[in-house]
């Protein structure tokens, strides 16, 4: 009985053995560290600034600055979120056999809130970019939320729905620019979202939206946009009601 028991341990540990030294081969030495590239360059940056060099163990490397189950390295993740404070859904992930890719965003001016006569720039979600005595065109002005403070490099604290709101509607007029080549963000004075049941956009000093906050927002904007591009004339002043369903009424001035 005792020398069954010492097989099987022995053929355990050659189990074992064998795993290990498969998973220390060379097939899985890191080959390559693919870099998100960008405008700024940042991304040759980067490779000096990680604890991961090619040539290393893919799985002593998540052992060491990850997790092995969810190939994630967490650990680097905080490093480059904590050294490049513009850098944003950073995500350094094991791509088996050999590879690490490291994605991330780069937060850009899109927001401004107003707080005690300053004003508070983030990108289109609420991270705080910095702080400025002056509005800036391309830069949307954003009233009716409510936070009692903030702090650079992090996300304001508020209406996650509101938050949320905010964020559909600058990318679906980011889109729209980008789709026919204009500006039309940049006509955008500033949206509302004091009141629970209405979002109001004032639209280049002289159209005052309305849509209901629990509209698709997505569609409501991309109709405003071609409402406002192709139906209203560009000296025309009003409001234009989409809180009624499908239909949207422009009433002049």
């Amino acid at each position: 009985m005792v020398i069954k028991k010492l097989k099987v341990v022995f053929i355990v540990i050659i189990i074992v053995s064998i795993v290990i030294s498969f998973l220390l081969s060379p097939i899985f030495s890191i080959k390559e560290i693919y870099i998100k590239e960008t405008d700024n360059y940042i991304y040759k940056d980067i490779y000096d600034n990680i604890n991961l060099s090619i040539g290393n163990n893919i799985f002593l490397a998540l052992l060491k600055d990850g997790n092995v189950l969810s190939l994630e390295f967490n650990n680097i993740e905080q490093q480059l979120h904590e050294k490049y404070k513009l850098l944003t859904n950073i995500n350094v992930k094991a791509k088996f056999p050999s590879t690490i890719n490291i994605d991330y965003d780069i937060a850009k001016p899109a927001l401004e809130f107003i707080k005690e006569g300053k004003f508070i720039v983030t990108d289109d979600e609420g991270y705080v970019l910095k702080v400025e005595d002056s509005h800036k065109k391309g830069r949307i002005r954003v009233t009716g939320i409510a936070f009692s403070k903030y702090t650079l490099y992090e996300y304001i604290k508020s209406n996650e729905e509101k938050m949320k709101n905010i964020k559909i509607i600058y990318n679906e007029l980011l889109m729209y620019d980008s789709k026919y080549f204009t500006a039309f963000r940049e006509y955008i004075n500033w949206i509302d979202l004091s009141s629970d049941e209405n979002i109001a956009i004032m639209y280049n000093d002289r159209v005052l939206v309305k849509i209901k906050a629990k509209d698709d927002i997505e569609y409501k904007i991309a109709s405003m946009c071609v409402i406002l591009s192709q139906q209203v004339g560009p000296a025309e002043k009003g409001i234009l009601d989409m809180t009624k369903g499908n239909s949207s009424i422009f009433s002049p001035e």
